[in-house]
Formats: C-alpha cells, sequence, structure tokens
C-alpha cells in the first residue's frame, strides 16, 4: 500500500537551531499512527510543516505517492490535511454548524445556504454517533462536544488526513472513551490520524503504529504491539528508564503550612479538610469538575472562603487577594502556563524575575548585569534549555516554559508551592525534572501541593494525596496506599 503521507529527510532551521534534522515518516489510510517525543525533539515542527505553517528547508513531502509543496495552510487543506490543535479553534459566539463551515460555506451566487449548512453539519455529527444540536451555540457546548465540532469540521471538508495534537489534554475519561470511538469511525471511513500525545496509556490504546521522534530525527517506528511503554521511554530519553535516579526519599514533615477544616467555597465545595506540613507533597486528586481547583484558588487569594477554619503559615485566614498570598510567602503555578503564568513574548529572564523585581533594582533601576547573572545561573540550576536567557520564553518548548513558571518562584522566598496540572502538555523527560525540582523544594522545607487529574502523576510524586468527588473529601491517602487504582476508586 502508498502511504497518503511520506516525509523523507525533512530538514528545518530556526537561526542556530536545528528542529528537524532529517526526519523521516509514513502514514497510511485508515490508520492511527501516534507521533511521540520529548519536547523539543521536533514533532511540532513537523506537524507544521504537514499543515502548511511553516516551509521546510530541505527533504521531500509526498502525498499519495506524488511529490508535494505544502506552501500555506489553503494549501495543505485542499489536499485533505486538517489540524485540530490543543487549542481548539473555534468561534464561540457562532453557532455549532457556522463553525462548521467556517472559511468554506456552502453558497449559492455568493449568498451561504443556511439550510443546507444546518443538514451538512448534522450529516456530520451523525457520522460521528453524537447528538449535537447544529443551531446551538459553541459557547453552550462542552469541552468535549466543541472537540467533536472540529472533527465534524474536517468531515465536511472531505479530509483524509486528520492531526490531533494533544487531543485529551483537557477531557476527563469518560469523554477520551468517546474521543477513541470517533477516531476509530474516522479511520474505518478511510481517514488516516496522527495522534500525537504524552500519555503512553492512550497511545497504547488507540494507536496502530508509533513514531518516536529526538533531535529532530526519527528514531524509532513499530506497530504498537511491539513497542511496550518502557522501550517506547527509553527511545524518547536516549537511555532506559532504569537509568533515571529514583525520586529522592521524602524529608521528615516539618510544622504545619496548611490546616484547612470544613471548607465552604460557594462555587461548589463543602465540607473539605486538608492539612500540609513542611517538607512534604501533597496531592489533590480528582476528575475534571470535581472541585479540587477551588482549593487552590482560595489558597491564592482567587476565590473568597465563605465558611470552615482556615489556617495557613500561621494565619487564621484565607489570603484576600494573590497580593496578600505572595506577601506571605505562597507561589501559584496555573495549569495555563501561556495564558496565566507566562508573559509569553517577554524574555526568560524576564519571566524568572517577574514577581521580584525589587531583588535586583536600586534606587528604582533594575541592575541589568545581576538581572542576566542570575537568571542565567537560575535556568542552569532548574534545567531549562534556551538559546540564552534573552530569548523569548514563548519560544521554548512546553516543557521547558513549565520549568521557568516553576523556577520564578525561587527568585522569592516561598513556603508554600501550589501546583495545578503540571505536567499537562509535558513529556516523559521534563515531567521527571519537574518532580525532582519540586522534591529539592519540599527537602529545603517548603510545601508543595499538587493538583492533577493524572493518577500516575499523583501516585509518583506525592507522599500523600486528597481525593475530592463531588466537591467533598473522598478519601485521604497515605503513601502505602497511593496507587493509581485505589485514586482512580475514589474519585469515581
Amino acid at each position: 500500500m502508498t502511504p497518503i503521507v511520506e516525509v523523507i529527510g525533512l530538514e528545518k532551521r530556526f537561526g542556530g537551531i536545528v528542529a528537524l534534522g532529517g526526519a523521516d515518516f509514513s502514514l497510511y489510510p485508515g490508520e492511527v499512527h501516534a507521533l511521540l517525543g520529548a519536547n523539543g525533539a521536533g514533532k511540532s515542527t513537523l506537524i507544521k510543516v504537514l499543515s502548511g505553517f511553516i516551509r521546510p528547508d530541505g527533504g521531500i513531502v509526498r502525498f499519495d505517492g506524488a511529490d508535494a509543496v505544502i506552501g500555506s495552510v489553503a494549501t495543505a487543506q485542499s489536499l485533505g490535511i486538517q489540524t485540530i490543535h490543543q487549542e481548539l479553534e473555534l468561534a464561540e459566539a457562532l453557532p455549532v454548524y457556522e463553525n462548521i463551515f467556517l472559511g468554506q460555506p456552502l453558497a449559492r451566487h455568493g449568498i451561504a445556504r443556511r439550510a443546507a449548512m444546518i443538514a451538512a453539519a448534522e450529516q456530520a455529527l451523525k457520522r460521528l454517533g453524537v447528538a449535537i444540536d447544529p443551531r446551538a451555540a459553541v459557547s453552550s457546548l462542552s469541552v468535549s462536544d466543541r472537540q467533536v465540532v472540529e472533527i465534524a469540521r474536517t468531515l465536511t471538508r472531505r479530509s483524509r488526513v486528520v492531526i490531533m495534537d494533544e487531543p485529551t489534554a483537557a477531557l476527563p475519561p469518560r469523554e477520551v472513551a468517546r474521543l477513541f470511538a470517533i477516531i476509530r469511525e474516522l479511520t474505518q471511513q478511510g481517514i488516516a490520524v496522527v495522534y500525537v500525545s504524552h500519555r503512553l496509556d492512550e497511545i497504547q490504546a488507540i494507536a496502530d503504529r508509533v513514531t518516536v521522534m529526538r533531535e529532530g530525527r526519527r528514531v524509532f517506528t513499530a506497530p504498537i504491539a511491539q513497542a511496550p511503554k518502557e522501550t517506547i521511554i527509553g527511545h524518547m530519553l536516549g537511555r532506559s528508564l532504569a537509568a533515571d535516579a529514583a525520586d529522592s526519599q521524602p524529608a521528615p514533615a516539618g510544622a504545619r503550612i496548611v490546616d484547612i477544616e470544613k471548607l465552604c467555597l460557594d462555587e461548589g465545595l463543602s465540607g473539605f479538610d486538608l492539612q500540609v506540613r513542611a517538607g512534604e507533597i501533597v496531592g489533590l486528586f480528582g476528575l475534571l469538575g470535581a472541585g479540587q481547583q477551588l482549593v487552590g484558588d482560595a489558597l491564592f487569594g482567587l476565590r473568597p472562603v465563605q465558611a470552615g477554619r482556615f489556617e495557613i503559615l500561621g494565619r487564621a485566614r484565607a489570603p484576600r487577594h494573590p497580593g496578600e498570598a505572595l506577601s506571605w510567602g505562597i507561589g501559584f503555578v496555573p495549569a495555563d502556563r501561556k495564558g496565566a503564568g507566562l508573559a509569553l513574548r517577554l524574555s526568560v529572564k524576564d519571566n524568572l524575575f517577574m514577581t521580584a523585581w525589587s531583588s535586583l533594582s536600586r534606587w528604582g533601576f533594575v541592575r541589568r548585569r545581576e538581572h542576566h547573572r542570575r537568571a542565567a545561573e537560575l535556568s542552569r540550576r532548574y534545567g531549562v534549555r534556551c538559546a540564552s536567557v534573552d530569548q523569548a520564553v514563548g519560544e521554548l518548548s512546553g516543557g521547558n516554559q513549565q520549568k521557568v513558571s516553576i523556577a520564578k518562584w525561587a527568585t522569592r522566598s516561598i513556603s508554600l508551592l501550589y501546583l495545578d496540572e503540571p505536567s499537562r502538555g509535558v513529556d516523559i523527560g521534563a515531567r521527571t525534572e519537574i518532580y525532582r525540582l519540586l522534591r529539592q523544594f519540599a527537602a529545603g522545607g517548603g510545601a508543595c501541593i499538587v493538583n492533577s487529574t493524572d493518577a500516575e502523576e499523583i501516585a509518583r510524586v506525592c507522599d500523600r494525596a486528597v481525593v475530592v468527588r463531588s466537591g467533598a473529601m473522598a478519601a485521604n491517602l497515605s503513601k502505602n496506599s497511593l496507587g493509581e487504582a485505589a485514586l482512580i476508586a475514589a474519585a469515581s
């Protein structure tokens, strides 16, 4: 069978950085091909080349066996290549059918045919096995239904290749199963799917083949049945997982930093208890919407406490606003690092000292040499890989952006660090480094609270965990009972 897409020796440079150094990739009709690699391995650049966002510097791209030049997004779409990005590209104020035909409306004599678009949108949604009203506003849909709208758009455009970038990043487990059913429906229609994800369990459940990239090149391709998780990780890291040093042992618990009893918030949290001591990493686990994120919002002064006893860092009340939380020594790493955690257009060094300019200033002026020196030292200590600390943080890989989000709190005197989904969109190698940084912070006398919907993450990095279900505490698990099965059972 001829591959529908074949990439041979693809090359792409960004200044002195080699993003693709002779990458190879092939995709066959009707298959789900997982594309994996550490942040910065080149998979995002490869996807952008196939999607028409950027042009390669060298190499060959073939479509249906013929050489192709994908010079624009429009060219890619004309070939039948559609990309569904992690950040969905929908106009929320418009109805579903208009989003499905956005940019390519069904028209006659220059006039859009509303009834025809509604009927075609309804047919596309039925093909995916879902019941979504094509007249409903996208803003009224759940995240998973919005994703279905993106997929329905690919059907109306007679797509032959669908690229999915981290499609389950914001989905609860029950919606992941529905997405997989839809993907199988696509492949049964002969559509090829490129599936990009850091979640290896998903890859083994949905993929037919897997390709691993490292340092801009393909290093491994195999049928998924011949690619156990340990093999995939080994190729991603360039070493066996056993070669990584085991996470250091937790430090003895010290003074109580957080003591919450019967916490109530108007938004849906009631009767919640949480105690955290210095030297501990405590997990908050629950399905999406269970209410665990509200705890972090209260800790950082983003939401007012309605009732309950709240003691934190020796104070008998919650912080009233984020500025007060900062002054008390509380740091916050949000899940949306691009939208809320970092200023993407600013440099690495500016982001690192965003909350600590006073430590660099003298008589109101920033000491630029000191700023550069301390930022460079901090980047090395936290393993931030960048061309220089003057590089815009938005140009870094997701894992390195996350390390900057964490490292910036080292410029302040922080006793409690709250992290919301710290490894979302981060590869296995960067995860290991981030977990080590958290353990070092706790070993130095700090305390961490990690909120995550990833049971494997909670079980690996935390000393104990509180499980949240329907806005209340469902379980308090010690390290001995902190397994993925126990977490999921309690959350469900």
